[in-house]
């Protein structure tokens, strides 16, 4: 790939899903670049590119979004730059929080999702504001993220989590808490008072709010219908008796390092059956 025709002023450039083998060795020609997208490329794009040419990489001193989704970062974590203000690493194969992580004094926004973390939560930046910790494999809250004092926005998506609730930033204003597996809402978000938007769906959370702080804006369960409009959802309810399966939503949400292809090709033809048989109740109703 040829970055030297691209023009200098360039601030944002996208190179994901390319197939590159290699770093492009000119985008050290584009010192005003901020966001530099480089996710799904098999290769250790970054720190490759810094250990080449590391002295004019301190021309790139404006770059602050460096999205690198599954790449293998291996020893690389040294070499991303100070200034970054916003890292996503989703699927990436980490067992744990890199130290090189607790130097990015300026790094607001992390995406950690998809990577099963067993530790190193001790070295996450404590000036975070966003946090996406979706689909690790988390059995608790992590003691260490009470010392985030600045998180307002925190996600726990799809973690099957059964305590350390206690441990969540009081401060924050949205927590995802989707997928959870939860019954009932854990009594200590009660003490969240600047919490603003709770998602509890595709959960069994049922009871009172009484609980939850008063001004919450709460979203629940979602156990039928998805993929219909309400209108035809409630013109089917008498006729249809069994629950329609979240299968679409599975599979736009699933991991791709989670599922295997074959199942997600197997939901799909499910919800697609589920569709036709649906049309074919709404055929018959109209006749």
């Amino acid at each position: 790939m040829r970055v030297e025709v691209l023009p200098q002023q360039l601030r944002h450039l996208e190179l994901s899903r390319c197939g590159l083998l290699q770093a492009p060795m000119d985008l050290i020609r584009l010192t005003r670049l901020t966001e530099l997208r480089l996710d799904d490329n098999p290769i250790e794009t970054w720190w490759q590119l810094r250990q080449r040419l590391p002295a004019a990489l301190a021309d790139l001193a404006s770059l602050a979004n460096l999205p690198l989704a599954s790449n293998p970062i291996g020893d690389g974590w040294k070499h991303l730059p100070r200034q970054l203000q916003r890292l996503h690493v989703q699927c990436c194969r980490m067992q744990q929080v890199p130290p090189e992580l607790a130097r990015l004094t300026q790094l607001t926004s992390l995406s950690l999702a998809d990577n099963p973390i067993e530790s190193g939560w001790q070295y996450l930046p404590r000036q975070l504001r966003q946090l996406d910790l979706e689909r690790c494999g988390l059995r608790r809250v992590p003691a260490e993220l009470a010392r985030l004092t600045k998180l307002t926005s925190l996600s726990l998506a799809s973690n099957p989590i059964k305590g350390g609730w206690q441990h969540l930033p009081t401060q924050l204003r949205q927590l995802n808490l989707q997928r959870c597996g939860l019954k009932q809402s854990p009594p200590e978000l009660a003490g969240l008072e600047h919490l603003q938007q709770l998602s509890l769906e595709y959960s069994k959370v049922h009871g009172s709010r009484r609980d939850l702080p008063g001004r919450l804006q709460v979203r629940m369960s979602r156990r039928r219908g998805p993929l219909l409009p309400k209108v035809l959802s409630r013109m089917f309810r008498p006729a249809v008796w069994f629950p329609i399966p979240d299968l679409f939503s599975d599979f736009v949400h699933m991991s791709r390092a989670r599922r295997p292809f074959v199942l997600l090709l197997l939901d799909f033809l499910l919800c697609v059956a589920a569709c036709c048989i649906l049309i074919a109740f709404f055929l018959q109703w109209l006749s």
